[in-house]
This record gives structure tokens, C-alpha cells and sequence, in this order.
């Protein structure tokens, strides 16, 4: 990944990431800084094809990159860490880059279209399915930044008015699906 030009360093991370090991997340995560947005984007979608986790942190710096193609391969590689990268993306939503934010609410948007859609399918495998007991029942529940301020003076007791919302709502979804 030496090489003086930038599409050699690209198909260099690709290759790199096609491989794995150890010695390719470190090559990634050195790229995630190289000159060329190209060659960072690359690095980006290959630490998120390895699903390498304790890169989340790298990687959430890469959403502040200037190249939007950084900031877009840098959000879906933490999408692909599921969890770990879902909450770096939602901490960008706070941060002060605009652009960093909106590419992080664009691909959390992404990932809730995606769970609505997979809830759909399974509704729609029969005319009048309806769920069992032992079914799934997914729900997302996401406040605007504004609305959760609302929900209490401190962060404590917004959390805790969080947790009763969604307590109040799952007992209002069993006794209307008498579960």
C-alpha cells in the first residue's frame, strides 16, 4: 500500500480485506488516514467487511472526513458492526459536524427501513397471519434529539422516562395482542 498511486493503493486495501488476518486491520486501519479519499473509503468498506469491531473508534472519526465518499463507506462499515457501530453512529448524531451527523442519521435511517421491511415480509408470508406467542415481535422505537430533551431535566431522567415509555407501550401492545 506504498505505491504512489492512489488506484494500486486502492485495489491494495481490497485485496488486503479479501485476505483478513491481523496484519490486514492493521494495513486498513494505517489507510484510514492515507492522502487519497479513495484509498480511505477502501479502507473504510474493508474494516467493515472484516467486521472488525475495535476499529468502531477509527472508524467513527472517518464520518468527519471532507470526502463524502469517506463518511459513507466510513457509516456502512460501522452499520456492518451492528450494535457496537449502531451507537457511534448515533453518538455522531450529537457531535457538532453536520456532515458527520447527517451521513450517520442517513444510514441509521437505512438500517430501520431494513428491520421495518424484514417485519413486513414475515407479516405478509400469509393473508391473516397473525404471530404466535413464541413469534417475534420487533418494535423500534427513536425520538428526535429535541424530544428526548424534553423527556427530563437531567440525563438520568430522560433515560428513565425512556425506559417507562417503553415499558408503558410493550404493556400496552400485550393486552392488545393478549399475549
Amino acid at each position: 500500500a506504498r505505491d504512489a498511486t492512489p488506484a494500486v493503493r486502492v485495489r491494495a486495501a481490497d485485496l488486503v480485506a479479501a485476505i483478513g488476518g491481523e496484519e490486514a486491520i492493521t494495513s486498513l486501519t494505517q489507510l484510514l488516514t492515507d492522502g487519497d479519499p479513495g484509498v480511505r473509503a477502501a479502507a473504510a468498506r474493508g474494516l467493515g467487511a472484516l467486521v472488525h469491531r475495535p476499529s468502531a473508534p477509527a472508524l467513527a472519526l472517518a464520518l468527519r472526513d471532507p470526502a463524502w465518499e469517506v463518511r459513507r463507506a466510513a457509516a456502512l462499515a460501522l452499520r456492518a458492526l451492528e450494535a457496537q457501530g449502531r451507537l457511534y453512529l448515533r453518538r455522531t448524531l450529537q457531535g457538532t459536524d453536520p456532515f458527520a451527523a447527517d451521513m450517520a442519521r442517513q444510514v441509521l435511517d437505512l438500517i430501520r427501513n431494513k428491520e421495518v421491511q424484514q417485519a413486513d415480509e414475515i407479516l405478509a408470508q400469509g393473508k391473516g397471519w397473525l404471530p404466535e406467542k413464541e413469534d417475534v415481535i420487533h418494535l423500534v422505537i427513536s425520538l428526535e434529539a429535541e424530544s428526548f430533551e424534553q423527556l427530563g431535566d437531567t440525563h438520568e431522567e430522560r433515560i428513565q422516562a425512556f425506559k417507562d415509555i417503553i415499558r408503558d407501550t410493550a404493556n400496552e401492545i400485550e393486552r392488545e395482542v393478549d399475549i
